[in-house]
């Protein structure tokens, strides 16, 4: 906040309030503790019928001020991710770093083991021809992002979500079990023993050989003989009666019956495995003598064979399961390692929506679960618009709400006249000022403060007294809120005033002579409190109620000679970046006899600029925060600024509105430039043609035209921003800036595939608290006596 320490400090330092310290203090830190913590401890002492006028203005305006700040900090409410999860889940995100929209899901957590996962990856064991330990890990892949996109075919609407690929060298995830010691899975010890991997337990099969791994999922090994033919077993909870018919030296006739009665029986090899029924059976041996036959068998519902380098194969078809792939550390039969890759199945299967998830089709115990993001598209408590549209043929209208909360409903701010496209805001040709010190004509516009203490104002009256200067004042009007202020009175200086608006002093300089009664002849210049003599603020911003910031942009010619109209010459630019102010466009060996002059910007310097171009060149590029502006000089003593469009890097000539989005997670703050149609002739309609963004110079995520209505495109960007351009009528579009209150954030995790995510949002915040009247006489004080005091007066005329 920008705010005049000295004036506080004034209105506070009464030695019976306060020590000067501690007016200082209050000072530095106002408008705590007046307001603070979304409350108010506040009362405004005056000197009730004894004060002068200028102290009841100031009561009105320092309770106005506070009014708004407080109602600014109880009303824009602050939102929060709150996924709701049951089970065992593995964030990819932590609370103190959030994953964003085009990071890579690996950015943050990037293998996951039995710490994250204590179920499904926990450690197992293994007796076979060795005892092993198993360690199970889940790499996370660096392809997979959450883009918008119209995915995962073009025949949908664009959307945000998580695209991931086709190609198996960018992974979903791998899926690792290492064991402690090379183990042989062909040995006759390993096979029919079991092999725990990610939460599900499998039997390795006799069909397992040099080259292939086989295992059967939910299985159970018996052993029967002629003597003791049937055995009933239990297998992914159905039960079955399995009975051994005949055997040979290496074959098994085995009969499965369910449990609705139905039989069915196979002849099987031994080393090998058949589905008979609901169930595949593997022969482990097989024999036969002239008393026994014999057979040793592994009983389960699903076969699944890993083979290095190939796919996973299940079911005695060895049908692939696409979006696979096998790779083994070391050889059978000295197997040390097993890894399976997950990829997309195809380009049409590639793309998981908010609340969507992919789980693993070779275990099936776990899944990643992309439940969502922290601001949806849909949100309309967390996200607010920003409206550029038309009225007429002729104007370009604005819709927002600005930090007050107060709405500005479709004001104009840009017209097609003859002679082109002017930043104006009505049709009797009124310009919306937007530097500092530049004359703004009664009846104009003006944009002063910057940020959250800026005010787009008009200028209503121009009153200069023909008797004395202390009774001229000057009233501007809040274009938003409709409120007029009036510059304080009493000034013995002619022609300068002082206009206290929300807690600044902005020094006013009028001309109206008395004698004039040409209305339209007066103007006012004014200076803003945070600039430096002869510095001047160019395009300030306004900002939103969510944190964006609109500024309004023409080609600005600015006088390096008697700049503010009192013979000083201009020191410097100050131009918005978002966050303040960028690095300042500074003027030098300024010469009014030849019109030269030097320019620097950011640390580079151009000498002898002049409107034939120098010994330097005649144009310099000046980076603020993400957009450039071209310095040229234009005549004498004169430089042009103009604004160069972020994609095509073309000079800006025609008006056009900037929006600033806060600090990303790159720490840049992004801007959206506003484009309107070429036009030809005074009869040509005004409309919007785009809406470049300065985030990868416009060229991601541009422009995608609906599936189900091709007039109708979107944009997004990296903040979260969505941008709707309606062209329902082609020759005049318009726009719909949907701006979240905080950038996008991506919840995603892996999870058992029986956790339950389901994501959410919580929005605190709501209607402003209202300050109402805090203000008392001198003669009341003691009725406020254990609150916050500010007192204003002199002790001529206020007792406290």
């Amino acid at each position: 906040m920008k705010f005049s320490f000295k004036k506080i400090g004034s209105v506070l330092a009464s030695t019976a309030m306060l020590t000067s310290t501690v007016a200082l203090a209050a000072a530095a830190n106002f408008p705590a503790p007046f307001v603070a913590g979304g409350a108010a401890n506040v009362a405004i002492v005056h000197g009730g019928a004894d004060a002068a006028y200028t102290d009841l203005v100031a009561v009105t305006d320092v309770t106005s001020y506070l009014a708004t700040k407080l109602a600014e900090s109880t009303t824009k409410g602050t939102t929060s991710t709150t996924d709701t999860v049951t089970g065992e889940v593995a964030q990819l995100f932590t609370t103190g770093t959030k994953l964003y929209l085009n990071d890579s899901l690996n950015l943050i957590r990037n293998v996951l083991t039995k710490a994250q996962l204590p179920t499904v990856l926990a450690d197992g064991s293994f007796s076979g021809n060795v005892d092993a330990t198993i360690t199970s890990t889940i790499e996370i892949g660096s392809f997979p992002s959450v883009i918008y996109a119209k995915e995962p075919t073009s025949s949908y609407d664009p959307t945000f979500g998580l695209l991931y690929s086709e190609d198996s060298s960018k992974y979903l995830y791998n899926a690792t079990a290492t064991f402690s010691k090379a183990v042989n899975l062909t040995h006759a010890d390993s096979k029919g023993e079991d092999l725990t991997l990610f939460g599900q337990t499998y039997t390795i099969a006799s069909a397992t050989t040099g080259t292939d791994l086989v295992l059967l999922k939910s299985a159970e090994r018996i052993s029967l003989t002629n003597e003791d033919p049937v055995a009933e077993v239990t297998v992914a909870g159905e039960k079955y009666t399995v009975k051994l018919q005949i055997t040979s030296d290496t074959t098994a006739t085995i009969e499965v019956t369910d449990s609705a009665g139905v039989s069915s029986a196979k002849e099987i090899s031994e080393d090998s495995s058949k589905k008979v029924g609901k169930v595949t059976i593997a022969v482990i041996s097989a024999g036969e003598s002239t008393l026994l036959q014999s057979a040793t068998i592994v009983v389960g519902t699903e076969k699944v064979t890993l083979t290095t380098a190939n796919q996973v194969r299940y079911g005695e078809e060895n049908k692939g399961i696409e979006g696979t792939l096998v790779t083994f550390g070391g050889t059978l039969p000295a197997l040390s390692k097993i890894t399976v890759s997950a990829f997309a199945l195809s380009s049409d299967l590639d793309f998981l929506k908010p609340g969507e998830s992919y789980v693993d089709p070779t275990f099936g115990s776990f899944k990643l679960d992309f439940s969502g993001l922290n601001i949806p598209i849909t949100d309309t408590t967390s996200r607010e618009d920003i409206k550029i549209g038309t009225s007429g043929d002729d104007k370009m209208t604005l819709t927002f709400t600005d930090h007050r909360g107060e709405k500005a409903d479709a004001i104009t701010w840009a017209l097609n006249r003859t002679v082109g496209l002017k930043l104006e805001k009505d049709s009797q040709g009124r310009n919306i000022t937007v530097m500092e010190m530049a004359s703004t004509y009664d009846e104009e516009y003006v944009v002063i403060g910057n940020e959250d203490d800026a005010y787009l104002l008009r200028v209503t009256k121009v009153y200069n007294d023909s008797l004395t200067s202390t009774a001229d004042y000057v009233d501007f009007t809040d274009v938003i809120s409709g409120t007029t202020h009036t510059t304080l009175t009493g000034s013995s200086t002619e022609g300068t005033a002082t206009l206290y608006l929300h807690g600044n002093d902005y020094s006013v300089k009028y001309v109206a002579a008395p004698t004039n009664t040409a209305e339209a002849n007066r103007y006012v210049q004014i200076d803003m409190p945070g600039s430096a003599a002869n510095k001047a603020v160019l395009y300030p911003t306004i900002q939103t109620s969510l944190g964006a910031k609109i500024a309004f942009y023409k080609p600005t010619v600015v006088a390096t000679t008697n700049w503010d109209s009192a013979n000083n010459n201009l020191s410097a630019l100050m131009i918005p970046d978002g966050d303040g102010y960028g690095t300042d466009i500074t003027f030098s060996d300024v010469s009014a006899l030849n019109g030269n002059f030097s320019v620097t910007c950011g640390g580079t310097t151009k000498t002898g600029l002049n409107a034939t171009g120098g010994t330097n060149g005649n144009v310099v590029g000046c980076t603020i925060g993400t957009l450039i502006y071209n310095v040229t000089a234009s005549a004498m003593n004169q430089a042009t600024i103009r604004l160069l469009n972020p994609q095509t890097k073309g000079y800006m000539v025609d008006p056009s509105l900037i929006i600033i989005e806060e600090k990303d997670d790159n720490t840049a703050y992004e801007a959206m430039v506003v484009t309107l149609d070429d036009y030809s002739s005074s009869s040509d309609k005004i409309g919007f043609e785009d809406i470049v963004r300065t985030w990868t110079s416009d060229g991601s995520w541009d422009a995608q035209a609906l599936q189900t209505d091709s007039k109708i495109s979107k944009d997004a960007d990296l903040w979260g921003t969505v941008i709707t351009v309606d062209g329902t009528t082609s020759d005049q579009k318009f726009a719909t800036v949907s701006y979240p209150d905080e950038q996008l954030t991506i919840s995603a995790y892996i999870a058992a595939q029986d956790a339950s995510i389901t994501g959410g949002s919580s929005t605190t915040g709501g209607i402003g608290v209202e300050l109402g009247s805090v203000s008392v006489t001198d003669a009341e004080a003691s009725s406020v006596a254990t609150k916050n005091l500010i007192v204003i007066g002199g002790s001529c005329v206020n007792s406290v």
